[in-house]
């Protein structure tokens, strides 16, 4: 590997954020060549759906309180 794992865990803050602004753009400028998997497809079709659902969205303290359980 290029950059070991170890080396960045000693990185400040502002480097690891750089770091990895530059693999997310590396990612994007290759993407026609990625292709999402199945399940993901699914994930997306599913939450899609549930927003045309509006009895079943939570609202904000339903959601806190999800949380905290």
């Amino acid at each position: 590997m290029l950059v070991e794992t170890a080396e960045i865990k000693t990185l400040p803050m502002q480097q690891k954020l750089e770091l990895l602004e530059l693999v997310s753009e590396a990612l994007f400028e290759d993407s026609s060549n990625f292709e999402s998997p199945n399940w993901h497809k699914e994930v997306l079709e599913s939450r899609e759906n549930s927003l045309r659902e509006p009895k079943s969205w939570m609202t904000l303290q339903e959601l806190k309180k999800s949380l905290h359980e």
